[in-house]
């Protein structure tokens, strides 16, 4: 059969992920905590005929599309579809396919190899990258991941045959990588192929300096075409993200090396489960490295790795080959992080690079180096095999020895472990050890065929066939322990007795996951507004007004200052507060808190498990005021509400009246929009208790008014004495002006391809 090993590559991903397929859905904790309850609350609006470009439902509200809620990647068309969990589960099938086609038809193109290019596909289809990034849930790491191989083909293709075609889809692959919006991910490869183009265009000069001059006119057209679609995606993101967000006002240090790889974490990339993971019911359910929890993995198999170290034997000069060590080299600098004093350099020095934290997720690139670079091992064993017979058993002996002599104090103190750290490795020292052995013992078979091959008893082809299955195999008893499915589908969409409670409660409020589902978005799906919630870049007003500011997740012990200042629940529109049942005597001091805070609230609910209480004293999500300040210190302020608005600076339209004689009447309320009949005795300001955005727009009896920031982070407006139809309008020019400039450039790119493959026929 022609096609027999893309036909191989294709079926591994359905064989391992079959339940996925047909519906048995994967656990991803982000994905499913943070998207898969959005995905199906855009999927039913879509489906009704609207678009949620406002979430009221989550962190007092966000806009959808700046937060990376729902992107412009084209394999969203199919939420329109499929059902959310259907969605996320063919979104890792399918990009695991596109990644071991990319990865085979690459390496094909380099070396000409079929049998090669297939122990890359599963080597890379396999790597523990992959699967660290499904449990995660980080779907759009995942893509992006996906996608390289392809995207690296026509990036070097524009040197080889530096052509009009190529060009164009240099830029699609470039468009799908950036319309994944993970803005980390897309910096690195950035900086690989700002390094690679510096590297070839070298080379490119000295043979021929004219056809250079092609191939930068080529690539400078490709990356103003891919630039167009990525900044449609990229300018709500960053709009938000500055302005809005606490992923824009971090900048520290400290910050900046949170989750580097550590070097125990960076030895687990070659031998699978050294420092463990944080999971349960598996081989390697420890974890003792550096991170507060360890959900994926780095391994790239010990296969890969051993013809990474017999690269360095081959003396003859391989321009890519050496490209690419560089490449392992620089970025596993970038993982490492804090581990090494090189990674201050490198964060003082990078431009814009003092924003991002997690540096541990450049190392997808050394995985894809160390794969490239293996591939091309292979090929030289089968052109000039006696180089490489002198160190061949090096990386088996070294394992063998570290094997021999690992023990929980010489681990210990290799690596400087504290106490709870140095616990974990003395009572899991056996399944360190097991992790070695396995290691030494892949190394070995692999070692002895290479042998094998030098010596002329098995062939080439059989010699890489023989590895591919080794390498499979390897990498699945690392990686299957992050194939997993959820036990309860019935937890993530069922309305349980606490929702339903709060189904039937008239009036607009606000709800304090206090301690029930407060790091997830199950009140999106249910069309409930809450304070909580999970997402990536947190409303930064909000999280500084509640205690959690720099703080990356909502939960009890970051929502202290809400519990310490009960005016500030009544301001905030809170009129509920769930929480798991707790002790009514406790020396925890976060439960005494909770539990003063809420002395004064009324038990409305209680079924064993959870308990709701009601706040007498909220404000609703539309209130007057007749009477404001301007403060110094607004969050101080707003925490000690005394009824008086805060504002920042001095309003145009003043007001200050001793009393409020008017009525709300709320006449419509969507997730974009909210109309309302006032009528007012004498002036007053209606304020709108959401979160800011300079989006949201104002029109009073037909015409725009002002929307000023008050209490820190609400929206409100003057008003005269009288009736007045007032509309808040939630206005996204910016979405969707980018939308129109990324979905016109990617149809004219994908057409543009579609016509030369046409013309070509």
């Amino acid at each position: 059969m022609k096609n027999l090993e893309i036909l191989i590559v294709s079926i591994i991903p359905i064989f391992l992920l079959f339940k996925a397929l047909l519906g048995n859905l994967l656990i991803m904790t982000d994905a499913i905590t943070d998207g898969i309850y959005l995905y199906e609350f855009i999927r039913k609006e879509i489906l009704s005929g609207s678009f949620p470009f406002w979430n009221p439902y989550i962190f007092y509200g966000m806009p959808t599309i700046p937060t990376l809620q729902f992107g412009f990647y084209p394999f969203f068309l199919l939420l329109i579809i499929l059902p959310a969990k259907f969605f996320l589960n063919y979104w890792i099938i399918f990009h695991l396919i596109i990644a071991g086609i990319g990865m085979f038809i690459l390496v094909n193109r380099i070396l000409s190899d079929k049998v090669i290019a297939l122990f890359s596909a599963v080597s890379f289809m396999l790597s523990g990258i992959f699967f660290g990034y499904l449990y995660s849930g980080h779907l759009g790491k995942f893509a992006i991941v996906s996608i390289l191989p392809f995207y690296f083909l026509y990036l070097r293709e524009i040197f080889i045959n530096p052509s009009f075609k190529n060009a164009l889809l240099l830029s699609l692959f470039t468009s799908l990588i950036s319309l994944n919006a993970h803005i980390q991910m897309i910096y690195y490869l950035v900086l690989f192929t700002f390094f690679y183009v510096l590297y070839e265009s070298y080379f490119v000069f000295k043979e021929n300096n004219k056809k250079l001059i092609r191939v930068f006119s080529l690539g400078i057209f490709s990356l103003l075409l891919s630039i167009l679609i990525f900044f449609g995606q990229f300018l709500p993101i960053y709009d938000y993200t500055i302005n809005y967000s606490q992923r824009g006002q971090i900048e520290s240090y400290e910050f900046a090396t949170t989750w580097s790889l550590g070097w125990q974490d960076f030895i687990s990339s070659f031998i699978g489960g050294f420092s463990g993971f944080s999971l349960e019911d598996t081989n390697y359910s420890f974890y003792w490295g550096p991170n507060a929890f360890k959900i994926n993995s780095e391994y790239f198999g010990i296969v890969v790795f051993l013809l990474f170290i017999l690269s360095f034997l081959n003396k003859i000069e391989n321009r890519l080959r050496n490209f690419l060590i560089f490449s392992f080299v620089f970025f596993s600098i970038i993982s490492l992080g804090g581990s090494t004093f090189l990674y201050k350099i490198i964060w003082t020095v990078l431009p814009a690079y003092q924003k991002f934290r997690a540096p541990s997720m450049a190392f997808y690139l050394c995985v894809f180096s160390a794969i490239l670079i293996s591939a091309i091992t292979l090929k030289n064993l089968k052109e000039n095999p006696r180089v490489y017979t002198k160190l061949l058993f090096l990386i088996p002996i070294s394992l063998l020895i570290f094997w021999l002599f690992s023990s929980e104090s010489l681990i210990n103190g290799i690596f400087n472990n504290p106490i709870d750290k140095a616990q974990i490795v003395l009572y899991e020292i056996d399944k360190i050890r097991f992790s070695i052995f396995m290691t030494f013992l892949f190394s070995t078979l692999a070692s002895v065929l290479i042998l094998s091959h030098i010596n002329n008893w098995i062939s080439h082809r059989n010699l890489v066939l023989f590895l591919s299955i080794i390498s499979g195999i390897d990498l699945y008893l690392i990686s299957k322990n992050f194939i997993r499915y959820v036990d309860n589908e019935e937890h993530i969409f069922k309305s349980d007795s606490v929702v339903m409670f709060l189904k039937n409660q008239k009036g607009y409020f606000n709800v304090f996951p206090f301690a029930y589902r407060t790091d997830d978005n199950y009140f999106t799906l249910k069309e409930i507004r809450t304070i909580g919630g999970h997402h990536g870049v947190q409303p930064h007003r909000l999280f500084s007004i509640i205690g959690a500011e720099n703080r990356l997740m909502l939960n009890p012990a970051t929502t202290t200052e809400i519990l310490k200042n009960p005016k500030l629940s009544d301001v905030l529109s809170i009129r509920f507060v769930i929480t798991q049942k707790l002790p009514e005597v406790s020396d925890e001091p976060i439960v005494k808190l909770f539990q003063e805070y809420v002395r004064n609230y009324k038990k409305v609910y209680d079924d064993g498990i959870y308990e709701i209480y009601e706040n007498p004293n909220y404000y609703p999500i539309f209130y007057l005021a007749s009477s404001y300040k301007v403060s110094n210190n607004p969050i101080s302020d707003v925490r000690n509400y005394q009824g008086k608005l805060i504002f920042e600076s001095e309003p145009v339209e003043k007001i200050n009246l001793d009393k409020i004689n008017g009525n709300i009447e709320v006449m419509n309320l969507s997730e974009n929009y909210a109309k309302l009949k006032v009528d007012l005795e004498n002036p007053a300001y209606l304020v709108f208790s959401n979160n800011y955005h300079k989006q949201w727009k104002a029109f009073v009896n037909g015409k725009e008014k002002k929307i000023y920031i008050v209490n820190y982070l609400q929206m409100a407006i003057a008003l005269d004495k009288g009736s007045h139809v007032v509309v808040f309008k939630y206005e996204p020019k910016l979405e969707i002006s980018s939308l129109i400039i990324s979905i016109f450039t990617f149809m004219v790119l994908v057409f543009s391809i579609l016509l030369f493959s046409l013309r070509r026929k």
